[in-house]
């Protein structure tokens, strides 16, 4: 009876254990569907140096608003780090414009990014307090093929900065929805 007993305290503390970890989020490692792409420091002592950019939305898998099942929130989210120590970068002054397509086949029938069905510009992407490094642009979505163009300044540690402006679209689970990105982007996101 007390060798039964010790294995029911065992097991009760190992899901306790487990229990905590999941609600703590804890042992948890943050996943992200996002493209990403780097720049180049031009200027001050740090020139030569890499910036790595990670452009997506704060909830992948993207899913557009509807009534009482979902309610569209997908921010637009940019990670900046310097690409070699993946230290955060603050201190960024970015906007973006955004760019809709109804669907697919409108997108593949557009002759240029400012062939959207909506365009947005100049939207400011505002640094996340308390997070360093990240930046979003707060939306809520509808279902479509969405891209942006990402421009502005990165402050490399005070040390000097990079300009960007990389345009990249969101991926459909047929592809195809890359043909008006601008600078070189891996992974994918939407």
């Amino acid at each position: 009876m007390v060798g039964q007993r010790k294995k029911i305290i065992v097991f009760g503390s190992v899901f306790a254990a487990l229990g905590f970890m999941l609600l703590s989020g804890a042992g948890l490692q943050q996943a992200f569907a996002h493209a990403s792409t780097t720049g180049t420091v031009d200027d001050g002592p740090a020139d030569g140096n890499l910036i790595r950019v990670v452009l997506g939305h704060s909830s992948e898998p993207t899913y557009g608003a509807l009534p009482g099942i979902h309610d569209g929130k997908h921010n637009l989210e940019v990670r900046l780090t310097d690409a070699e120590t993946s230290m955060p970068l603050t201190g960024a002054s970015l906007k973006a414009d955004k760019f809709y397509f109804e669907s697919l086949s409108k997108f593949k029938a557009a002759k240029g990014p400012n062939g959207a069905d909506e365009l947005e510009t100049g939207i400011p992407v505002e640094a996340v307090f308390g997070d360093a490094g990240h930046y979003v642009h707060r939306q809520v979505q509808k279902d479509g093929i969405y891209g942006y163009r990402l421009y502005g300044t990165i402050s490399y540690f005070g040390e000097g900065s990079a300009e960007i402006d990389k345009t990249v679209f969101c991926m459909t689970e047929s592809g195809g929805t890359s043909k008006f990105n601008k600078g070189s982007w891996s992974g994918g996101f939407g």
